[in-house]
């Protein structure tokens, strides 16, 4: 039982470890698209083109954000099947090795 634990602990600080690396690539996506949406700004010249900067950027982000929540959506699906089938794995193995003392 203690070596189940001890394999399901395994698996678990592994995905938080992706989760981490997953949450620094999203912040890192966002920061430069902002900083590319700040260059722009200020490289306009009227009232106008900031208008249309502003509106474009606006697009931009928020297509940023959609495609990094349908990645996050897609990963914790992913990390969610392979926690199953892990915990599947290890318990089928724990009781297969129960059985074998017996």
């Amino acid at each position: 039982q203690e070596a189940v634990s001890h394999l399901e602990e395994f698996k678990l600080r592994e995905v938080e470890k992706e989760r981490a690396e997953l949450r620094v690539m999203k912040e890192n996506s966002t920061a430069q698209l902002a900083h590319l949406h700040r260059s722009r700004l200020m490289a306009c010249r009227s009232q106008t083109e900031t208008k249309e900067t502003m509106m474009r950027n606006e697009k931009e982000m928020e297509a940023l954000e959609e495609k990094l929540e349908k990645m996050t959506a897609e990963k914790q699906r992913q990390w969610d099947q392979e926690l199953q089938s892990w915990r599947s794995t290890i318990h089928l193995a724990a009781s297969q090795v129960g059985d074998s003392l017996t």
